[in-house]
């Protein structure tokens, strides 16, 4: 899975592992006034249809150089000629999902509950985050190209929180909007107001 797929692979493990154990165990914990979202509850149909019909060409991308938006960028530029119009649309619609801001309307608003890793953004003059991006899986951002803007969650913490570790796992409960956020390390699609940050557990 780790070939040349590499980040969209980890990012589609994730989508469907969060829930089912793979990279966060799921847990039977009391009934919750919060809505427990796995990361593929933030997905519009079309972009996971999309995400999961992974075009086989990005096989030829070379190992260790991850498949993005701008990698399927050149391979399409490379492939002109060569490819059909049917699989240039699929690259393209590949390459979109890729980078999709959609958001989901039904998550919108309402008490929900999303596990995931945290990328600080902004610290206070004590060392503590103030401002973040929850993402689905340890390293995006940082060790390798984003995920999806609708798979990247902006935070502004009322309160600033010191974490002992990045590599730990968290809920963060709260409400969801939709909001563009863009930084160096990426591009978010929703926005949440945390009521709490937990240690997933």
């Amino acid at each position: 899975m780790m070939k040349s797929s590499g980040r969209i692979g980890l990012l589609l493990l994730a989508l469907t592992g969060i829930g089912s154990g793979w990279l966060l165990p799921a847990q039977a914990e009391a009934k919750s006034a919060y809505r427990e979202l796995d990361w593929v509850d933030l997905l519009p149909a079309d972009d996971l249809a999309s995400l999961e019909d992974r075009p086989e060409i990005l096989d030829t991308i070379e190992e260790g150089s991850g498949t993005d938006a701008a990698s399927i960028s050149s391979l399409m530029e490379s492939q002109k000629g060569k490819l059909s119009a049917k699989e240039m649309a699929h690259l393209q619609r590949y390459q979109a999902a890729l980078q999709s801001a959609q958001t989901r309307n039904d998550v919108l608003n309402q008490p929900v509950k999303v596990p995931g890793f945290v990328v600080p953004l902004e610290y206070d003059d004590k060392q503590r985050i103030t401002e973040l991006f929850l993402v689905p899986f340890f390293g995006a951002c940082i060790h390798v190209p984003p995920p999806p803007p609708n798979q990247i969650i902006h935070v502004r913490l009322n309160k600033p929180v010191k974490l002992e570790s990045l590599y730990d796992p968290v809920w963060l409960e709260g409400s969801l909007s939709a909001g563009n956020t863009t930084t160096e390390l990426g591009q978010s699609a929703y926005e949440m107001d945390v009521k709490a940050l937990k240690p997933f557990e």
